[in-house]
């Protein structure tokens, strides 16, 4: 019987070890510094913006990354790591910045505003020359701040699997567990 409990657990571990394994990216494919533009922000003069994301480790995150976006330009995102996600732009009116004695904000700034976006993909043909641009557009309507994809995003191939695959795997595990077990108790 406890032997039968032991291959259970190792069964159990394995499945769900194997679920959020480090895959390798398909062949073909690498990572890559997504670049990013934002249209509308021209129009918002009043405005000093901040683009805030996560990279890193799919383990761990580096913290909070901040850019500086000044107008309608492309940015080149640097990405450290496998994970690239967690992104926001924030605003704050010009003159409330001005009176702020460092030179960037983060989310607890008084009168900063937070949009949140899909992240561009972080993975491309390992034959591009470029990254793809990832386009989103910019809106302040009755002070409502908003950021949405301008064009379809390309979605990464190689995108982290999502926690609810590692609680499906683990389910089947013990419902085979549970089948063992009661396949020994009847016999």
């Amino acid at each position: 019987m406890q032997r039968v409990l032991l291959a259970a657990i190792f069964a159990i571990l394995l499945t769900a070890s194997s679920v959020r394994a480090d895959i390798p990216l398909p062949a073909g494919t690498r990572y890559i510094d997504p670049r990013v533009r934002f249209i509308g922000i021209e129009k918002l003069d009043g405005y000093v913006f901040f683009m805030l994301y996560e990279a890193g480790d799919p383990r761990f995150s580096f913290g909070p990354v901040q850019v500086p976006v000044k107008n309608d330009r492309e940015i080149t995102v640097s990405s450290p790591g496998k994970y690239f996600g967690g992104t926001r732009l924030l605003a704050i009116a010009r003159k409330d910045f001005d009176k702020l004695k460092k030179g960037s904000i983060d989310e607890k700034t008084p009168g900063v505003l937070i949009a949140t976006f899909p992240a561009p993909p972080n993975t491309a043909s390992r034959f591009l020359v470029r990254a793809p641009l990832s386009e989103y557009r910019v809106t302040l309507k009755d002070g409502k701040f908003d950021v949405k994809p301008a064009s379809k995003l390309l979605r990464s191939e190689a995108a982290p699997l999502p926690a609810w695959s590692v609680v499906i795997a683990c389910a089947f595990s013990l419902a085979a567990v549970g089948i063992v077990l009661l396949r020994r108790r009847t016999t």
